[in-house]
């Protein structure tokens, strides 16, 4: 039976069970990690994030990465959670290109970096 509807946390993980990443993948997807659902109750959205598998980019050492939590309204088509699941990956990869792009050794787009932080650095 095909799913109409996501409106519960299993329904999401049905949904979200459905992606994987070929071989070809620069990211080492390990899972997609439901909200609480306290907070679900308390909104009336579903949220889920990303788990994956990355060199840490201060120490190299090889853990786990986690992404913000997206959200999806209850009751939105299971269109929606898999687009919504594609801007993630999307959004992850830029996230880890960012912390790896250097100009004269020095991280220009740091995306842990304040905007503060950002806009003082030396002009190029």
């Amino acid at each position: 039976m095909t799913l109409r509807h996501v409106c519960t946390a299993d329904d999401l993980a049905r949904v979200l069970d459905r992606i994987t990443l070929g071989p070809g993948s620069p990211i080492n997807l390990v899972d997609f990690e439901l909200g609480t659902n306290k907070l679900e109750r308390a909104s009336g959205f579903l949220f889920f994030r990303l788990v994956h598998e990355r060199p840490d980019s201060t120490t190299g050492k090889v853990g786990y990465g986690y992404s913000g939590f997206y959200c999806i309204e209850s009751g939105s088509h299971p269109d929606a959670v898999i687009k919504t699941a594609w801007k993630a990956l999307r959004q992850l990869v830029e996230h880890e290109l960012m912390e790896a792009f250097m100009v004269d050794d020095v991280l220009p787009f740091d995306p842990h970096a304040s905007i503060d932080t950002l806009i003082n650095k030396e002009k190029l």
